[in-house]
Order: structure tokens, then C-alpha cells, then sequence
């Protein structure tokens, strides 16, 4: 290779790297529309399903939350093992799965009827029928959840070696794109267009950001072969030994699990919050999907 050559190679690798942060900023950022689309269609999908708006709005915010927990939990034990192009590529195609799941959810409904029909069997419909209601719910709209919340970790293992401070550029994009979405359907695809064409344009934006990230992450490889860079694994540090772990300072686990306590009390007082203004906000407004709607938004 000439010299010439070797120089605009490694004089494009900045500018490839920077081209797909920006790509992948906004393929989340349009992921984050997509999931409170989605979250606000399914809460009045759900109304119908469980009589009640108030507990529809409940179950898929225990739904979504636990989903995106479990997701996250799921996919950050992995991630460290990936390099940051296939993490890329895995999001993308995690994209994907999420639209396919987000326009079979409504056809999975009624699909179950044959559970509430045995747990109705005795003509009463008593706490069996409500559990299997509810049970049934909170499936359906976890698996998809589970989804969404498994693409932050792969996206953060993708983007960290593009900037610093990926994994707050990335949850700030997806959150902006969440309000964006949530007023979206709240106010004008879910009144206007209904149910199945809110749910497409969802899907539409999945696909659309799987799209971005797989480009992101061809133009990232591109820029790593052009430098020369090889793509190295970093692996997770191996647990440490047991008397290691005899070692460690007391304090410090006991700090590590008081932060995790605290952070998991904090949620459970921010959803709790979002079930009580939710219904605040329906004495103000009226409808219960603009009060949810207005209560994501804000």
C-alpha cells in the first residue's frame, strides 16, 4: 500500500467511526418511539381485554418494566463477550424480533381464549378468571418487552468504543424518542388510525432502526479495517477465588447491595407514581389513554 493510500484509509476511520455513532444514536432514538408506541396501544389493548383501564395501564406497566428488566439482565451477562460490531449486529437484529412480536401480540389475544374459557368453565367468573386475565397479559406484553430491554446492553457494547460516555448519550436518545412516540400514538395515531396501522408504524420504525444499526455497523467495521485495528473480545474478568471473595471488604459488598436496594426502591415508587398520575390526570383530561399518554410524555 502507498503511503498515500495508508493516510486517507486512516484519515476515514474518524470520520466512518463518527458516521455510525450518529447512525446508531438514531436508530435508538427511533427504537425509543417505537417502544412507548407500542406501550400506549397495548394499554388500551389490554382495556378490552381486562375490562378495565386502570388495571390495563397497571399491567402493562409491570409488563413493560419487568420485561425490560429481565431483558437487560439477560443480554448484559453476554454482551462483555461480543465485539462491538457483532454486538451491533445482534441489536439490529433484535430490531427485527421486536417488530415480529409487536404485530403478533394482537393476534395472541384472542388466541388465548380457550385458557379464560376453562378458567370460566363454572359460569363464575371469580379469582381464576381474573388471574388467568391478568396472567395472560402480563405475558403476552413481557415477551416483547424482554426485547426491547435486551437491546440497550448490546447497543452500549457497540457504541462504547465510538465515544466516551455511550451508555448516557444512548438511554438520553431512546428517552427523548420514548416522549416522542408515546405523543405520537396517544394523541394522533391511536385516534385517528386505530390499532393495527398504530402497530405498523411501530413496526415500521423497528425495521427502520434495524436498518440504521446494521449500517452503523458496516460502516464501524469498515473504519476498524481501514485502520488496521483488529476487533479484539474483551471477556469479562473471571469471578474472583473464594478466599479472594474472603477478602474482600465487607463494606463494599455491603455498598454494592445498598445501591441495588435503593435503585430498586426508586423504581418501585416511580411506577407506583405513574399508576396514581395516570388517574389524576383522567379526573383532568377525561380519557384514561390521553392521561397515560400525557403521564409518559411528561
Amino acid at each position: 500500500m502507498t503511503p498515500a493510500r495508508a493516510a486517507a484509509r486512516a484519515a476515514a476511520q474518524p470520520l466512518r467511526g463518527a458516521a455510525a455513532g450518529r447512525l446508531l444514536l438514531a436508530a435508538y432514538l427511533i427504537s425509543g418511539a417505537a417502544g412507548l408506541l407500542y406501550e400506549v396501544v397495548w394499554s388500551r389493548l389490554l382495556a378490552l381485554w381486562l375490562g378495565h383501564t386502570l388495571a390495563a395501564t397497571a399491567t402493562v406497566l409491570a409488563a413493560f418494566m419487568g420485561g425490560l428488566a429481565a431483558g437487560a439482565a439477560l443480554a448484559g451477562a453476554r454482551t462483555s463477550r461480543l465485539a462491538p460490531v457483532a454486538a451491533l449486529r445482534w441489536y439490529a437484529a433484535l430490531e427485527l424480533a421486536i417488530a415480529a412480536a409487536a404485530l403478533l401480540l394482537p393476534h395472541a389475544m384472542p388466541a388465548m381464549r380457550f385458557v379464560l374459557s376453562l378458567a370460566y368453565a363454572d359460569g363464575d367468573g371469580g379469582l381464576l378468571f381474573a388471574l388467568a386475565r391478568l396472567g395472560l397479559s402480563l405475558l403476552l406484553v413481557s415477551v416483547p418487552a424482554m426485547l426491547m430491554g435486551a437491546t440497550y446492553p448490546l447497543a452500549v457494547r457497540g457504541a462504547s468504543p465510538l465515544w466516551p460516555g455511550a451508555a448516557g448519550r444512548l438511554y438520553a436518545a431512546n428517552t427523548a424518542g420514548a416522549a416522542a412516540g408515546a405523543a405520537l400514538a396517544g394523541f394522533a395515531l391511536l385516534p385517528r388510525l386505530g390499532f393495527q396501522a398504530s402497530t405498523l408504524a411501530g413496526a415500521a420504525w423497528n425495521v427502520a432502526a434495524a436498518g440504521a444499526a446494521w449500517r452503523a455497523a458496516a460502516w464501524f467495521a469498515a473504519g476498524l479495517e481501514a485502520s488496521g485495528a483488529p476487533q479484539v473480545v474483551r471477556r469479562a474478568p473471571d469471578p474472583p477465588r473464594r478466599e479472594e471473595r474472603a477478602r474482600s471488604p465487607s463494606r463494599a459488598r455491603s455498598a454494592r447491595a445498598l445501591a441495588a436496594g435503593a435503585a430498586a426502591i426508586s423504581g418501585f415508587a416511580a411506577l407506583s407514581c405513574e399508576v396514581v398520575w395516570t388517574r389524576v390526570l383522567a379526573l383532568l383530561v377525561g380519557p384514561v389513554t390521553y392521561a397515560f399518554t400525557g403521564m409518559l410524555v411528561i
